[in-house]
């Protein structure tokens, strides 16, 4: 069995995922043009398999991006990190378990970062919820070769600015490819040709230096 998504549409699917007991389904022609469908499959008949194009144009350009948190899907494409709830994209003042999210993207506090990222490599960039912070590795700059920078969501800590919900870390140093958590401990794989794996998380600072978050 099988579903057509988006056929004709121009867009190759960049990325599968699940809420819920829907399937979300993100496409992009790699361009910059993204789209997102759920797919409502409960019924064990394919009959009654139900496909809706979502109202948001933005997608996510990664597979390995997509992060389950709060029962939602952070994503990330040439435009900021977005979340979503299965129906519609994350936007006002929505609640959740956690509190209050008042944004439109969930990265407004690093655009100009996020607008620098490189348009060809972000297809690989990679994503992973641990411990109330979502990690992020992404390819930072259009000279960029490879993912080469992370950023850190902690989506619990409340701003007391503005109302929003989360604060943003970045890390240089680390070109991590993909994430795993084992025994408690969150471990990256490098993206270079190095053999690389770190293990993240593992102190109050970076290599000695104080970090900044950004609210």
């Amino acid at each position: 069995n099988f579903v057509r998504v988006g056929q004709g549409d121009g867009l190759k699917i960049s990325g599968i995922n699940v809420i819920n007991s829907s399937i979300i389904i993100f496409k992009s022609d790699e361009q910059g043009n993204t789209a997102t469908y759920t797919l409502f499959n409960d019924d064990p008949d394919p009959a009654n398999w139900y496909l809706l194009r979502t109202d948001t144009d933005e997608g996510s350009e990664s597979h390995k991006v997509a992060t389950r948190w709060d029962n939602k899907l952070a994503y990330l494409n040439r435009n900021g990190f977005y979340g979503f709830n299965g129906v519609q994209r994350v936007r006002g003042a929505g609640s959740t378990e956690l509190g209050k999210i008042a944004v439109d993207t969930i990265s407004q506090d690093i655009e100009p970062d996020v607008l620098a990222y490189s348009k060809t490599l972000i297809k690989g960039s990679a994503g992973i919820d641990f411990e109330n912070r979502m990690y992020f590795a992404v390819p930072s700059t259009s000279a960029s070769t490879a993912n080469d920078k992370l950023y850190v969501y902690d989506y619990v800590r409340l701003s007391t600015s503005d109302r929003k919900l989360g604060a943003w870390v970045p890390f240089t140093g680390h070109s991590v490819n993909n994430f795993v958590i084992h025994d408690g401990g969150l471990y990256g794989g490098s993206s270079i040709a190095n053999g690389f794996v770190y293990k993240l998380q593992d102190s109050r600072n970076f290599n000695g230096t104080a970090i900044d978050s950004h609210f």
